[in-house]
């Protein structure tokens, strides 16, 4: 790092950094800091904050479709998110880029430019022109248009998703994070959970709507539907000055699940989880739901959701076989990677909100756990068991998935 911090000019630094960068992206972080204000540390920085670039993925298009594809709930939805490729005849052209230092970064760079023009074949031209990586993969390729993709829905709006869908569809190994990045905007625009105002989720339901038109009835539509849900009832909630139930007056019934779910754990998370019986506590967020307090507030904007929420199932390849084996319709949790099972009902949708929060606590309220695999419906016993179970295998996921 110090003889790269050494160079003599910025030229030299960025030629070097464009080097190290493409064969060992992993290790950029510590020389950004380090780095003079520059070209350099600005691609040094907007790489070190793509953490997918840090984790090596199987290309989706080499994946098997015979029995075992598609066994974890990310493998699944990677393979039901695979479109028709319409953009595989445009020609790669490298434009001004051919003779730079920085060859990927500067095409990387104009391909967010070409975005701005509104003209999708220039974008993908300037993608495909990308050299391969040092190991010969397309991960910097694919990268290009992945940023392409997320750039076209910032530039012109979720009425252009389709069109961001096809930047996707070339993206690889990153296909799914490109999905969900695409979704995670939408989820930006909720508002506060208090706010009690007709329009107030008018956005988010507009765009959730014209996701599930595109897909039209495809099964991806509806996981992705259900990650937008999640998160933005997640970040309403947690910004919310009050709880109360006025979301409940302004989304649709697939919203409500969601709302349950963040309404509980931010319960729970406040203090004397240990003070009340499961029932006790299905009764309290049922009084919360109840309430409405007409609030008004701006959208929640840009924000991240704590790690420690996509840990606590480290590998849900199992709860997931388990739970659809057992019939149990899965939705997610929280935000984009959690999953749980969906009540039958609302009494044991409530139930099951809590005990998937009570496991989360540091330490998990193994009390409520135990009255769950009690409980009359066959939902609620079986996600107090397996949450049971997987305490007790993984000792570490009580603190993993303590929440804040």
């Amino acid at each position: 790092m110090a003889l790269l911090v050494a160079l003599p000019n910025e030229v030299e630094r960025l030629a070097a950094f464009s080097q190290i960068i493409n064969q060992h992206p992993t290790e950029v972080g510590p020389l950004c800091s380090a780095m003079p204000a520059g070209p350099t540390r600005r691609r040094c920085r907007r790489v070190d904050s793509r953490h997918h670039l840090f984790v090596e993925r199987p290309d989706p298009s080499e994946s098997s479709s015979g029995a075992t594809a598609g066994e974890t709930p990310s493998e699944m939805l990677t393979l039901l998110l695979k479109r028709p490729a319409t953009l595989q005849t445009v020609t790669p052209d490298a434009g001004p880029c051919i003779d730079g230092l920085d060859v990927t970064g500067c095409l990387l760079a104009a391909a967010r430019d070409e975005v701005k023009k509104g003209t999708v074949s220039s974008v993908a031209a300037r993608c495909k022109a990308v050299p391969l990586a040092s190991d010969d993969s397309h991960q910097w390729r694919s990268e290009c248009f992945f940023q392409a993709a997320e750039a076209w829905v910032e530039t012109h709006g979720f009425g252009a998703y389709a069109t961001a869908v096809e930047l996707c569809s070339e993206a690889g190994s990153y296909l799914e994070n490109c999905h969900k990045h695409l979704v995670r905007q939408v989820s930006f625009q909720a508002p506060l959970a208090d706010v009690h105002d007709p329009l107030a989720w008018g956005s988010v339901t507009t765009e959730i709507k014209a996701l599930l038109d595109y897909w039209k009835g495809a099964r991806a539509g509806a996981i992705l539907a259900s990650e937008v849900w999640a998160t933005a009832m997640e970040l309403a909630v947690r910004r919310a000055e009050t709880l109360s139930g006025d979301a409940i007056d302004q989304t649709s019934p697939s919203a409500h699940f969601h709302l349950r779910a963040s309404v509980a754990a931010r319960l729970l998370s406040e203090g004397g989880a240990q003070d009340r019986d499961l029932e006790a506590w299905a009764t309290e967020v049922m009084r919360v739901l109840a309430l409405r307090e007409g609030g008004t507030g701006a959208p929640t904007g840009r924000q991240t959701l704590p790690r420690s929420m996509h840990e606590f199932w480290p590998n849900p390849m199992w709860a997931y076989q388990s739970a659809v084996a057992a019939g149990h319709p899965m939705i997610r949790y929280r935000g984009p990677e959690g999953i749980r099972v969906q009540g039958a009902d609302i009494p044991s949708d409530v139930r099951i909100c809590v005990l998937e929060a009570a496991a989360r606590l540091d330490p998990p309220v193994q009390r409520l756990l135990d009255e769950g695999a009690l409980h009359p419906s066959e939902r609620v016993r079986w996600t107090a068991k397996a949450l049971t179970g997987h305490l007790r295998r993984n000792p570490a996921a009580a603190e993993a998935g303590a929440q804040p």
